[in-house]
């Protein structure tokens, strides 16, 4: 099956609903299969202790009315709607809007949560970034469909990614197994899938301008491109694993020096 890939626009929309549109459109355009874009309040966020970092996330907080009309838009290109909830009134707004639900690696062991997304029966991912093997095993719930390995660092470092830990992730898990990228690195991709991620989901931007850009973990279109471009070539060139003639070198046998039939012996 060929690999997918979800575009995590975050809070990369600005607060301004045509840049999400735009945003769902670049996403399509070079081949992702969904977007996933991020609900939270400032003040279920951060405790009122921490007034700034509450300001600071009601700043970049997603319009509740720009909802309906992202999964509209999602409806009519065809591509998935997802989105993060990160507390418990988030789960009730999305619930009729989203294609799947995310929880992230900071929320993966509170299981109020958790339990909320179950009982919307929409398909659940769950991010696994500081978790210990037996802490990402027991979030895992029956509506989990992918299961992520994620580094919960800003950007991530290569040398940090353990992605040798995917192979276990396999054994132990019924769903699709994935890669949360944060390191906007092409070869941590390519080695994530070798190891047997069957989703990438790499944070998106559109132009650099995005609120999360600076923060040095977001993909641009271009580079996003050639490796989708690159994952496709790689999947296509995979084959079936006998050794037998292709469908072009069969129209060459003829050719092959042989005294009795081919034609460099006559």
């Amino acid at each position: 099956m060929p690999v997918e890939f979800i575009a995590e626009i975050g809070s990369n929309h600005n607060g301004d609903l045509d840049r999400c549109i735009n945003q769902i459109n670049v996403a399509k355009s070079i081949g992702t299969s969904a977007v996933k874009f991020q609900l939270f309040h400032g003040d279920q966020l951060f405790s009122g202790r921490h007034p700034d970092m509450v300001k600071f996330a009601k700043g970049r907080e997603l319009p509740h009315n720009f909802i309906p009309e992202i999964s509209k838009h999602c409806r009519e290109i065809g591509i998935q709607f997802g989105c993060t909830p990160f507390d418990l009134d988030s789960v009730r707004i999305l619930e009729p809007f989203v294609d799947f639900l995310k929880i992230g690696s900071y929320e993966l062991l509170w299981k109020e949560l958790s339990d909320a997304c179950v009982k919307t029966r929409i398909p659940l991912m769950l991010s696994t970034g500081m978790a210990t093997m037996g802490e990402a095993l027991e979030a895992i719930t029956e509506t989990t469909t992918v299961f992520f390995h994620c580094v919960s660092s800003y950007p991530a470092l290569p040398r940090e990614c353990n992605l040798s830990v995917l192979r276990q992730m396999n054994l132990n898990f019924w769903g699709k197994v994935g890669w949360s990228d944060h390191t906007v690195e092409p070869g941590v991709i390519y080695e994530a899938i070798r190891q047997g991620a069957a989703v990438i989901e790499c944070h998106f931007d559109i132009d650099g301008k995005g609120w999360e850009f600076n923060e040095g973990h977001c993909w641009l279109p271009e580079k996003l491109r050639e490796v989708i471009h690159t994952v496709r070539i790689m999947e296509e060139a995979r084959g079936v694993g006998t050794k037998i003639p292709s469908a072009n070198e069969k129209l060459q046998l003829a050719w092959r020096a042989n005294p009795v039939t081919g034609l460099r012996g006559e």
